[in-house]
């Protein structure tokens, strides 16, 4: 299976067990599993790849995401 990345804009529809890229200027910053998602879907809590802990993300920081789907 290859990871294909999709970019989501508007944060709508995303949901905690998603694999995500976070993207700063439009550069992968950050990569991991969402934990957890306000109900409102502003603010994401990002478990992250290698190990490296935790962390959380707000939309209005101005924050892109990209999901990681994996074809089949």
């Amino acid at each position: 299976m290859t990871p294909t990345p999709f970019e989501i804009f508007d944060w709508n529809g995303i949901r905690p067990g998603d694999e995500i890229e976070v993207l700063d200027d439009g550069l992968a910053i950050a990569r991991g599993v969402i934990e957890n998602v306000t109900s409102d879907q502003r603010i994401i809590w990002l478990k992250l790849s290698y190990g490296r802990g935790g962390r959380k993300y707000r939309r209005e920081d101005g924050w892109q995401i990209r999901t990681i789907r994996r074809e089949s």
